[in-house]
């Protein structure tokens, strides 16, 4: 993914602590910053670094692990990423 910033939907938020786990998980990838994440309308923001190099499936293994480590049947899918 080229530096800029980027949104998507991750539309299977299953509670009220989806959408802080999160925006702390993606927090943790060093190529991103300014990740924040609207409950409300259920999407992601964040912004990849100038420099960095990041795929959107290594954006997806990061989602992947935190839903399991939430459980209930979490699902972070990305979706309608712009």
């Amino acid at each position: 993914m080229a530096p800029g910033l980027y949104t998507a939907t991750v539309p299977a938020f299953v509670c009220g602590g989806c959408a802080e786990w999160i925006q702390t998980k993606l927090g943790t990838v060093k190529s991103l910053k300014n990740v924040a994440v609207d409950q409300k309308t259920r999407e992601v923001t964040f912004t990849v670094k100038k420099g960095a190099k990041v795929k959107r499936s290594d954006i997806q293994s990061v989602l992947d692990a935190a839903a399991r480590d939430m459980g209930m049947g979490a699902d972070y899918t990305l979706r309608d990423f712009r």
